[in-house]
């Protein structure tokens, strides 16, 4: 697998962003920007197996900024990438040592709480 992405030939680019004849069907640079950030990020999704991470280390930026631009900016690409996994949350101590002491003590120190 490579460690960078190309698209350095105009034959890659979608061809609205090619521009026609004279350079009649030239966007403004903005929308250009827009669609050539759009292409490199599903190129990159592609080449990673839709794993974000991987992603971003090809594109030079970090998981949260590919995210965070997935999820703004290119959110038909949110169909490219792999599903998010949310962690399972951790209680505080005090929940658990609340939880300890009721397993210990019993129904008798529940009414304390």
């Amino acid at each position: 697998m490579q460690d960078s992405l190309h698209l350095d030939r105009i034959e890659q680019l979608p061809n609205f962003l090619q521009g026609g004849a004279g350079g009649a069907n030239i966007l403004p640079a903005s929308k250009a920007c827009y669609y050539y950030e759009g292409a490199l990020i599903k190129q990159a999704l592609a080449q990673a197996n839709g794993r974000v991470t991987h992603a971003a280390s090809l594109l030079g930026m970090s998981y949260q900024a590919l995210c965070y631009i997935i999820e703004s900016r290119h959110k038909d690409l949110l169909k490219e990438r792999s599903p998010v996994r949310r962690r399972r949350s951790r209680k505080s101590p005090l929940e658990n040592r609340m939880k300890n002491r009721l397993r210990h003590f019993g129904e008798a120190t529940r009414n304390r709480f």
